[in-house]
């Protein structure tokens, strides 16, 4: 129920050139099937608001890999989920 729509891309596994994407968001939709709203929600957040600001992997357009993406997205949901 969780998959992302696309597969996970096992043929490009390692090569830091997949877009981490739709298993994000796919795991944001579990969180909120569970009941974590808030993550759910700041995750989709953290992981469109990378993309807004430019910071994009480069099958959009963008020059990072995924690796590099997804420490932004961790980065932003760090933030946004800080209790300070």
């Amino acid at each position: 129920m969780f998959d992302p729509s696309g597969g996970t891309a096992p043929d490009i596994a390692g090569q830091d050139i997949a877009n981490p994407t739709a298993s994000l968001l796919a795991f944001s939709n579990l969180l909120r099937h569970l009941g974590e709203e808030a993550p759910g929600k700041a995750l989709r957040a953290a992981i469109f608001g990378a993309i807004a600001d430019g910071q994009k992997t480069q099958d959009i357009g963008g020059d990072l890999g995924t690796r590099a993406f997804t420490a932004i997205v961790r980065e932003r949901l760090s933030s946004a989920l800080d209790p300070k």
